[in-house]
């Protein structure tokens, strides 16, 4: 395949790097609406409100993006997929991270909310709400270190080449 000229690399990039840090940033603010914890019921529907918000608004988009991105990248260029150890390593961990996140974190959340609407006004913090809320913040809090130790493993690009 034709590689992108140097032009095209930088607007892959500068695309990349919004995407990453939408992606980032979705993951600090929900871990934000999770730490603050609301006091009742309400506030606590509120929050998770505004975590789904940014989940479906600025995550998803940004962790999609980023993936797109990569893959222009590993297609359109002399970087590939898995050509040097760090870019498989960041790959496993991207996909770990979206899967985490799909399939441990967002379902504690969407639980959250079925169960505190399905209270109404009489809703209450409930000990699987409470617990609930907890693997919340510790998936995000998983998530979020993931995402940051990518940030080294870009700019350092350690480990040497595969031997093929």
């Amino acid at each position: 395949m034709k590689n992108l000229n140097s032009n095209e690399m930088k607007v892959l990039k500068t695309f990349h790097l919004i995407f990453v840090v939408m992606w980032l940033g979705g993951c600090f603010g929900m871990g934000l609406t999770a730490f603050m914890n609301g006091k009742t019921a309400a506030e606590l529907l509120t929050l998770l409100n505004v975590s789904e918000a940014l989940d479906y608004c600025v995550l998803i988009p940004g962790a999609v993006g980023t993936v797109i991105t990569g893959a222009i990248y590993g297609l359109f260029s002399n970087w590939g997929f898995f050509r040097h150890r760090w870019l498989t390593v960041k790959w496993i961990m991207s996909i770990a991270i979206i899967l985490i996140g799909t399939f441990f974190f967002h379902p504690y959340s969407l639980n959250m909310i079925a169960e505190l609407e399905a209270g109404g006004k009489n809703a209450t913090l409930t000990s699987d709400v409470i617990t609930s809320g907890t693997s919340v913040l510790y998936w995000c809090g998983l998530q979020a270190i993931a995402l940051i130790l990518l940030i080294p493993i870009s700019v350092f690009k350690p480990w040497k080449k595969k031997k093929h």
